[in-house]
C-alpha cells in the first residue's frame, strides 16, 4: 500500500453480511445448531450463504451472503429479529442486523 492510500480490506469483509446476535443470558449454541437454524429460518436460493463466522464471546454469528439483494431480503423478511428454539423448548429472540465495520 502506498503512502496516503486507504486500506479498504474491512469494507470488503463486511459487504453483504448480516450479524445475528443471540441473547447473552441463554445457553451457548453450537456451530451445528447455528447452521441448522440458518438453513431453517433464513435460507432460500437467492440468499445463498457464502461464509459464516461465529463470535462465541459476543454470542454473534456473521453470515456473508452471495448478493446484496439477499441481505436486503433477510432484513426485510425477518424485520430485524427471529426466534431460536433450544432443545429444552426454551425460545429466545435473535437480533438480525446489517454488519458494520
Amino acid at each position: 500500500m502506498r503512502e496516503g492510500e486507504e486500506c479498504k480490506c474491512n469494507i470488503a469483509e463486511r459487504r453483504n453480511t448480516v450479524v445475528c446476535t443471540f441473547d447473552p443470558i441463554t445457553p451457548k449454541v453450537t456451530a451445528y445448531d447455528i447452521q441448522e437454524w440458518i438453513h431453517d429460518i433464513l435460507w432460500n436460493p437467492e440468499k445463498a450463504v457464502n461464509m459464516m463466522q461465529i463470535d462465541g464471546l459476543k454470542q454473534q454469528v456473521h453470515i456473508k451472503l452471495a448478493y446484496t439483494q439477499g441481505v436486503n431480503a433477510v432484513l426485510r423478511d425477518m424485520c430485524g429479529q427471529a426466534e431460536y428454539g433450544y432443545s429444552n423448548e426454551e425460545m429466545s429472540t435473535v437480533i438480525i442486523a446489517m454488519a458494520v465495520m
